[in-house]
């Protein structure tokens, strides 16, 4: 019993690793494309 346990524990283990990578991929994602988004159309001086 104590074999599936284990077993269960680092499954779930990966599914959170998994999850919390994507949720940093995707904020990093955001970033890059704000940051080029805001080199390719700077703001107006006169605004």
């Amino acid at each position: 019993m104590a074999e599936l346990f284990s077993g269960d524990l680092a499954t779930a283990f990966q599914i959170l690793v998994l999850g919390w990578g994507g949720i940093f991929v995707v904020m990093l994602i955001i970033y890059l494309v704000s940051m080029a988004l805001s080199k390719m159309f700077p703001p107006k001086k006169d605004a």
